[in-house]
């Protein structure tokens, strides 16, 4: 199945009575079907999702469209309908990730999934003018880390966390950790500590730079048989993939797309 020009399976108000509790829950617990949604989508922690991602439809409905790879527009139609249809979006969410199935496969122990960027040293004395830039302006540096990290427009990712780009970089690069501990708990308690905030936001700027566009993103250019002018972008199934998939992991037999 290509994903290139997929569209929605359930259609954002006709498609929202395919499910009945869904269709509930959407409507009157938005909050808690859009982190039921993501939960689904990527396996992550339901409570954290309900603290860090209820209040932001927009990242969640732009990041699970662009996961299934269904075509669409951020202005035009995730802004739109996350400010002016909550419940709509959050239960054709809920409908098509029931519709398709969980797309990335979580990685708890970071030993499985470790940060591959080189080490460096991202102490506060390594370079003062960059950590006191960075400290304050945290909502700055977050909005570019994620705006890297899924391809959108930086006004789409202002309103980005430290917490939710940690989570993200974790997730889309197949990250080990704790949800709740790791990308929540522990950046909370040290959100005055600048030294660590720094250190965690260079930490995570360097696997964006080093890694590139996330698997789950990529596009891979298959010839067609008859003839290598003919060119079919598909997208990379992550539940499929091995557990740091690239494009040279992807081999064509007898026309068929295999990953190893």
């Amino acid at each position: 199945m290509s994903y290139t020009e997929d569209i929605w399976q359930n259609e954002l108000i006709c498609g929202c009575f395919n499910n009945p509790i869904n269709c509930l829950i959407g409507c009157f617990c938005p909050a808690i079907a859009l982190s039921l949604a993501k939960s689904r989508f990527d396996g992550s922690n339901c409570c954290f999702n309900c603290i860090c991602f209820s209040s932001s439809p927009l990242l969640v409905r732009n990041y699970i469209r662009q996961g299934y790879g269904i075509k669409g527009r951020v202005g035009c139609g995730d802004c739109l309908t996350t400010s002016f249809c909550p419940q709509c979006v959050s239960t054709q969410l809920l409908n098509e990730i029931d519709t398709r199935g969980p797309k990335i496969v979580s990685v708890q122990n970071e030993q499985d999934g470790p940060f591959l960027a080189p080490e460096r040293d991202y102490s506060c004395s390594g370079d003062i003018i960059d950590c006191c830039c960075v400290t304050s302006n945290l909502y700055l540096e977050s909005a570019g880390l994620y705006s890297m990290l899924l391809s959108v427009p930086m006004w789409v990712a202002y309103g980005a966390n430290v917490c939710q780009v940690r989570h993200m970089t974790r997730k889309l690069y197949g990250i080990g950790g704790d949800d709740c501990l790791d990308d929540c708990i522990w950046p909370t308690l040290c959100a005055c500590n600048c030294c660590y905030i720094y250190k965690l936001t260079q930490k995570v700027r360097s696997e964006v730079h080093y890694r590139g566009n996330p698997p789950i993103f990529q596009k891979i250019q298959l010839s067609s048989p008859v003839g290598p002018s003919v060119i079919q972008p598909q997208y990379i199934p992550v539940v499929n993939a091995p557990q740091y998939a690239t494009t040279a992991t992807v081999e064509i037999i007898q026309g068929q797309k295999k990953l190893f």
